[in-house]
Protein backbone atom coordinates (compact mmCIF):
# COMPACT_ATOMS: atom_id res chain seq x y z
CA UNK A 1 0.00 0.00 0.00
CA UNK A 2 1.53 3.10 -1.04
CA UNK A 3 1.73 6.28 1.19
CA UNK A 4 -0.21 8.16 -0.53
CA UNK A 5 -3.31 5.48 -0.35
CA UNK A 6 -3.04 5.23 3.03
CA UNK A 7 -3.51 9.04 3.56
CA UNK A 8 -6.62 8.71 1.20
CA UNK A 9 -8.39 5.95 3.53
CA UNK A 10 -7.53 7.62 6.42
CA UNK A 11 -9.40 11.06 5.09
CA UNK A 12 -6.16 13.44 5.95
CA UNK A 13 -6.31 14.69 2.26
CA UNK A 14 -9.73 15.76 2.72
CA UNK A 15 -9.33 16.93 5.96
CA UNK A 16 -5.93 18.99 4.53
CA UNK A 17 -8.81 20.79 2.03
CA UNK A 18 -11.20 21.56 4.43
CA UNK A 19 -8.84 23.22 6.76
CA UNK A 20 -7.38 25.50 4.10
CA UNK A 21 -10.41 26.29 2.70
CA UNK A 22 -12.19 27.09 6.21
CA UNK A 23 -8.94 28.90 7.03
CA UNK A 24 -8.92 31.21 3.78
CA UNK A 25 -12.72 31.91 4.62
CA UNK A 26 -11.61 33.10 8.59
CA UNK A 27 -8.90 35.06 7.09
CA UNK A 28 -11.44 36.61 4.82
CA UNK A 29 -13.60 37.84 7.00
CA UNK A 30 -10.95 38.79 9.47
CA UNK A 31 -9.67 41.04 6.19
CA UNK A 32 -13.16 42.69 6.29
CA UNK A 33 -14.39 42.80 9.85
CA UNK A 34 -10.91 44.01 11.70
CA UNK A 35 -10.95 47.14 9.70
CA UNK A 36 -14.63 48.30 10.65
CA UNK A 37 -13.30 47.36 14.13
CA UNK A 38 -10.15 49.24 13.97
CA UNK A 39 -7.77 46.12 15.05
CA UNK A 40 -4.37 46.87 14.44
CA UNK A 41 -2.46 45.04 11.46
CA UNK A 42 -0.71 43.24 13.36
CA UNK A 43 -4.24 41.73 14.16
CA UNK A 44 -4.37 39.60 10.78
CA UNK A 45 -1.13 38.51 10.69
CA UNK A 46 -1.32 37.03 14.09
CA UNK A 47 -4.57 35.04 12.78
CA UNK A 48 -2.38 34.24 9.87
CA UNK A 49 -0.14 32.57 12.14
CA UNK A 50 -2.07 31.29 14.42
CA UNK A 51 -4.07 29.01 11.54
CA UNK A 52 -0.80 28.10 10.06
CA UNK A 53 0.87 26.70 13.43
CA UNK A 54 -2.69 24.88 13.98
CA UNK A 55 -2.26 22.89 10.49
CA UNK A 56 0.21 20.75 11.71
CA UNK A 57 -1.68 19.39 14.94
CA UNK A 58 -4.70 18.76 12.94
CA UNK A 59 -2.96 16.79 10.01
CA UNK A 60 -1.40 14.88 13.16
CA UNK A 61 -4.78 13.92 14.86
CA UNK A 62 -6.17 13.23 11.79
CA UNK A 63 -2.86 10.37 10.27
CA UNK A 64 -2.85 8.97 14.35
CA UNK A 65 -6.27 9.74 16.27
CA UNK A 66 -5.57 7.03 18.74
CA UNK A 67 -2.71 9.67 19.97
CA UNK A 68 -4.38 12.73 21.71
CA UNK A 69 -3.76 15.38 23.37
CA UNK A 70 -6.01 17.48 25.95
CA UNK A 71 -5.04 20.66 28.19
CA UNK A 72 -7.74 22.80 29.92
CA UNK A 73 -8.62 22.87 33.79
CA UNK A 74 -10.35 20.58 36.37
CA UNK A 75 -13.22 21.93 38.42
CA UNK A 76 -13.30 20.26 41.98
CA UNK A 77 -16.44 20.86 43.76
CA UNK A 78 -15.71 20.28 47.17
CA UNK A 79 -18.95 20.62 49.21
CA UNK A 80 -21.68 22.75 50.74
CA UNK A 81 -20.46 25.88 52.11
CA UNK A 82 -16.74 25.48 50.34
CA UNK A 83 -15.19 26.91 47.43
CA UNK A 84 -14.40 25.08 44.13
CA UNK A 85 -11.10 24.99 43.07
CA UNK A 86 -9.68 25.15 39.24
CA UNK A 87 -6.33 23.52 38.54
CA UNK A 88 -4.65 23.25 35.59
CA UNK A 89 -5.32 19.62 33.77
CA UNK A 90 -3.24 17.87 30.65
CA UNK A 91 -4.01 14.63 29.63
CA UNK A 92 -2.09 12.71 26.98
CA UNK A 93 -4.01 9.70 26.27
CA UNK A 94 -2.75 6.76 23.75
CA UNK A 95 -5.53 4.13 22.52
CA UNK A 96 -3.73 0.55 21.05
Amino acid sequence: MSFLTELKRRNVIRMAGLYAVGSWLIVQVAGTVFPAFDVPSWGLRAVIIVLVIGFAPALEYNVSPTLGFLAGLRVLMAGHNSKASLTPAIAINYVM
